[in-house]
């Protein structure tokens, strides 16, 4: 009982979080309900946990910590114990065999805690998924066997719109091996990429080997990394080759710029991904907090060779496969940043990763409704409007029920409102970008017709189609928003309000009339003739 008091006491001091991993959105986060989504999922899990023997929650603590994590980190993480993740686990701890607790780190069948905006390592991909199908999807012309899938997104935040950068690297059997977020620009104000890392540190359970960017040309970045991944020094040939703008066949890489290229000609640190399971997390920004950032899960030891050695590296490619970034430059934190560590750090000191048995359809299913609901959480409060809010609000209350008791029929119903709320957030997403060229459109329109001392049919039609904007916007109707600028820009862009101006300005009621004048009086011309305007 002595040793599972400690486990209890963290298991029930914790509860779940939706902490953003980057500062693109920090700070902005609104809980969709006063809490009552999170809560409820919190309140559950705890009173699962809560039935077990304390001897159980001390083994499986136990054993967790062995592969670098705890109980209270899984529970952080929304694991309940009857979660199928943990079912070898609880079967060692049942049948009192944790004194020779099975080779997870070994087994090919495993799903890690690594992972990338819900997506983990060791996990399968949903062919058919809605979201699946968004990708870009090809035979890896870098691994033999494995599918390459790329994505790009734009975005945006209140700190100005970005595009956000997917690619996934997976098995013929969809296990994934290689799972990347790419953000262009990213802004870190503050110490808000320090913040980032320590949230991720809480999340993992762990330290990270941290990695200050040498300063160079203003510029400043950090890279962070978990687990077993080791990061190597590329050799001085590669290096001289990609700054040539040559390619290489190096492996998987990071760099801090997320701009192999332009880091060799800057003789900034590139490193190639070897070793095991683990995430990385790396950044730049300049002095005005603008840059990029990067975060990926990787597991080297999937891939081909020991050293995940890649045939073809681009020399213009940040992350691979992924549209070189701008490289920008970066803005120092508040704090000064966690000393820099070896160029090749060693592998952290736990032998693994925490790796568990890979979910069924039905884990599956729950995981992708928790993901939809964190998502939810996480983004409610960028969104453009309250349509969109209110929609999605509707998603996560069908969702937010949802417990290990729900059947099967019903998880698989709830997958189409998981597949609406991301349609959601796309449209959302397109919704922001139109309504911004929109509100430029308007704010031309407006200054123009704070010039004009006159009224005209034409006058009141531009006033009604800035109306119709407005009410669109309002609305969060993106087929109504775009019928309205279209209207705007098809009265404005013609020039029809100068040419009326100009028509007031010589005395005329109409522009078909002043037109008319000058057409008469140019037929005059040389005659010495002038006729009168009235």
């Amino acid at each position: 009982m002595g040793r599972a008091l400690p486990a209890l006491a963290v298991l029930f001091s914790v509860g779940l979080t939706c902490e953003p991993v980057f500062a693109q959105s920090g700070g902005d986060i609104v809980n969709i309900f006063g809490g009552l989504v999170q809560s409820a999922i919190n309140q559950a899990i705890q009173a699962e946990w809560r039935k077990l023997p304390p001897a159980e929650i001390s083994c499986i603590d136990d054993n967790l910590r062995q592969r670098g994590t705890s109980v209270g980190q899984v529970v952080q993480q929304g694991f309940s114990p009857s979660d199928g993740r943990l079912a070898e686990l609880r079967r060692v701890c049942r049948t009192g065999l944790a004194q020779n607790p099975p080779n997870l780190a070994s087994s090919p069948s495993v799903i890690s805690i690594y992972a990338v905006d819900g997506l983990s390592l060791g996990a399968k991909v949903s062919f058919e998924s809605s979201i699946y199908r968004q990708y870009q999807c090809s035979p890896s012309e870098q691994f033999n066997g494995f599918t390459w899938c790329t994505r790009k997104v734009p975005e945006i935040s209140k700190r100005g719109p970005f595009a956000s950068s997917y690619s996934i690297l997976h098995s013929p059997d969809g296990t994934v091996s290689y799972v990347n977020r790419f953000l262009e620009p990213a802004w870190f104000s503050g110490n808000e990429a320090n913040e980032d890392i320590a949230r991720l540190a809480k999340k993992y359970g762990a330290q990270p080997n941290v990695m200050a960017m040498p300063q160079i040309d203003g510029l400043q970045g950090l890279m962070a990394s978990w687990g077993a991944v080791r990061l190597v020094s590329l050799d001085a040939n590669n290096v001289a080759q990609l700054a040539q703008g040559r390619d290489i066949r190096a492996g998987l890489m990071v760099d801090f710029l997320g701009n192999f290229r332009r880091s060799a000609q800057l003789g900034l640190p590139i490193y190639r991904l070897a070793g095991g399971p683990g995430f990385v997390w790396a950044a730049n920004w300049d002095q005005g907090g603008r840059g990029t950032l990067r975060f990926f899960a990787v597991d080297a030891s999937t891939l081909s060779g020991p050293d995940a050695v890649q045939p073809q590296v681009q020399a213009n490619i940040g992350a691979p496969s992924i549209a070189e970034p701008a490289a920008p430059a970066p803005a120092a934190p508040s704090a000064p940043p966690p000393p820099p560590v070896s160029a090749a750090p060693p592998s952290p000191p736990v032998s693994s990763p925490p790796l568990v048995a890979r979910l069924d359809p039905d884990e599956r299913a729950r995981q992708r409704i928790k993901d939809t609901l964190s998502r939810v959480s996480y983004h409610r409060g960028d969104l453009p409007n309250e349509n969109y809010k209110t929609r999605l609000d509707a998603i996560a209350s069908r969702l937010a029920p949802v417990s290990d008791a729900t059947d099967s029929a019903t998880l698989k119903n709830l997958m189409s409102d998981c597949d609406t709320a991301s349609a959601i957030f796309d449209e959302a997403a397109e919704f922001t970008r139109v309504s911004e060229v929109a509100g430029r459109k308007v704010a031309i329109v407006n200054a123009k017709l704070q010039g004009i001392s006159f009224d005209a049919p034409l006058v009141q039609e531009l006033k009604t189609a800035v109306g119709g904007v407005g009410t669109a916007q309002a609305e969060g109707d993106i087929a109504a928003l775009k019928r309205a600028l279209s209207s705007l820009n098809g009265l404005y862009d013609s020039g029809r309000l100068d040419r009326l101006a100009t028509a007031k300005a010589n005395g005329f009621e109409t522009i078909e009339s002043y037109e008319d004048y000058k057409d008469r009086q140019s037929r005059l011309s040389g005659s010495g003739i002038i006729l009168n305007k009235k």
